[in-house]
């Protein structure tokens, strides 16, 4: 699992490359206001993720289209 700090809360939406995933490879973003503590019942992403699915073509982006979040961390998970 990989933890991206933005330094700042906010609301919003993110543009991910991707450019060395596998056909079929699945990639989930969770959203936090408080670094990723999914040990623990104080899970503070409020339910808020994407999921990925890879074309696996070397041309991989992800777009938030339809929905945002608000967050300061994101988690990036099912990675290499």
């Amino acid at each position: 699992m990989l933890e991206v700090d933005f330094g700042t809360c906010l609301a919003g939406w993110v543009d991910i490359v991707f450019p060395d995933l596998s056909p079929g490879q699945t990639v989930i973003m969770r959203f936090f206001d408080l670094p990723a503590d999914t040990e623990s019942n104080r899970d503070q992403s409020y339910n808020q993720r994407s999921v990925y699915h890879a074309r696996g073509d070397g041309n991989d982006r992800f777009v938030n289209k339809f929905n945002y979040a608000g967050f300061r961390y994101m988690t990036l998970e099912g990675l290499d």
